[in-house]
This record gives C-alpha cells, structure tokens and sequence, in this order.
C-alpha cells in the first residue's frame, strides 16, 4: 500500500514557522509593554517620595531656595519623564494589537491546513478501506469460485 503524504506539507510546516515567529514577536511585545508600565510605576512612585520630602522639608521650615529648586526641577524633570513614558506605554499597547492580530491570522492560516490535511487523511483512509475490501472481496470470490471448481471435478 502507498503511504500517506499531505500535498501541503510544506506550506503547513511554513505556516508553522510563521506562527512561532509571530509569538516570539508577540511575547517581545507584551514585554516591552510590561517594562514600560513597571518603568512609570517607578518613576511615580519617586515623584510622590519627592514629593513627600519636599512637603516635610517646607513643613519643617529647614530649607533653602537653592535646596528648594533642586526638589522642584528634579520633580519637574520626573514628571516629564513620567509623560514619554506615558507615551511610550500608548505606542508599545498598541504595538502590542498589532503582533495579536498578525498572530491571530497566522494562527488561522495554519488551522485552515491542518483541516484540509484532517480531511485529506479521512481521504485517504476511506480509499485505502475500500482498496482493502475490494482485496477481500476479489480474495473470497476466487476462494469460492476455486472451490465450487474443485466440487465439480
């Protein structure tokens, strides 16, 4: 009997390819994503420790204008930081839909193979089950026909 070969095999092991591409790239995006957000939670959290300083150092009384400024532009200079950041966590989301939907549709351009080989396999099988009962069909006539054949003799 003729072994089983899919016509496709390669476009579906290409396919594959493409596939585990598009979720290293999706995996790298979502990690860009999540240092971004990690990043700003940093950086706000040292806005409100800054913050926080300055308010005690004003409460307290203990300050100088000089000292004062420096609180007041290194808190400027966090805030601006926290805004690129802001705007870099809006371009790595949406970098971020862009990878889901190209895996989403390499995702479904594999899937479409595997069913076409699905139905090429059942395919094949019922070819090969009715190859084989035609065999034992053939086989069983020929029995009979050679025994009746041995009865007349």
């Amino acid at each position: 009997m003729k072994k089983y070969s899919f016509s496709l095999e390669n476009v579906l092991k290409h396919r594959q390819i493409i596939e585990d591409q598009s979720k290293r790239e999706f995996a790298l995006a979502l990690k860009t994503l999540q240092e971004c957000e990690t990043n700003l939670a940093a950086t706000e959290a040292k806005i409100k420790l800054k913050a926080d300083e300055l308010a005690s150092i004003e409460k307290d009384r203990v300050f100088s204008s000089s000292l004062f400024m420096e609180y007041q532009n290194y808190i400027q200079r966090l805030q601006w930081e926290k805004r690129n950041q802001e705007r870099r966590i809006i371009n790595a989301r949406q970098e971020v839909e862009q990878k889901r939907a190209v895996l989403i549709e390499a995702s479904r351009n594999k899937k479409v193979l595997l069913r076409l080989k699905e139905i090429d396999i059942k395919k094949y099988n019922m070819l090969m089950n009715r190859l084989e009962q035609n065999f034992i069909d053939e086989t069983a006539v020929m029995s009979y026909v050679g025994k009746k054949r041995d009865g007349e003799q």
